[in-house]
C-alpha cells in the first residue's frame, strides 16, 4: 500500500507539484520527447506536414488552457491580497 504524499510545514507554500491535478494530459510529455526520432526520408513531406500541423494544434491549445489557469491563480492570488488588506485596514480604524 502506498503512504500518502507527505503535506508542506504548516505556513510553507506548496510546490507546483503539490496543487497540481493529477493524471494531467502533458505528464507522458518526457517520455514523448525521449522516443522522437527525427522524420524518416520514407514519410512523404505532406503527411508530415499534417501531423506537425495537428501536433502543434494539441500543444498550442494545452498551453492555453494552462496560460488561462495560471492567469486565473494570478487574479484570485491578487483578489484575495486586495480583500485580506482591506480586512487589515478596517481593523486599525475600529
Amino acid at each position: 500500500m502506498a503512504l500518502p504524499p507527505a503535506q508542506p510545514a504548516f505556513g510553507s507554500s506548496p510546490s507546483l507539484r503539490d496543487i497540481r491535478p493529477v493524471g494531467r494530459e502533458n505528464d507522458g510529455f518526457p517520455q514523448m520527447l525521449a522516443k522522437w526520432r527525427p522524420r524518416s526520408a520514407t514519410i512523404p513531406a505532406t503527411d508530415d506536414g499534417v501531423l506537425r500541423e495537428s501536433m502543434i494544434k494539441y500543444w498550442s491549445q494545452l498551453l492555453s488552457v494552462e496560460l488561462m489557469e495560471y492567469n486565473a491563480f494570478q487574479w484570485f492570488s491578487k483578489w484575495l491580497q486586495m480583500i485580506w488588506n482591506a480586512r487589515i485596514c478596517s481593523s486599525f480604524n475600529r
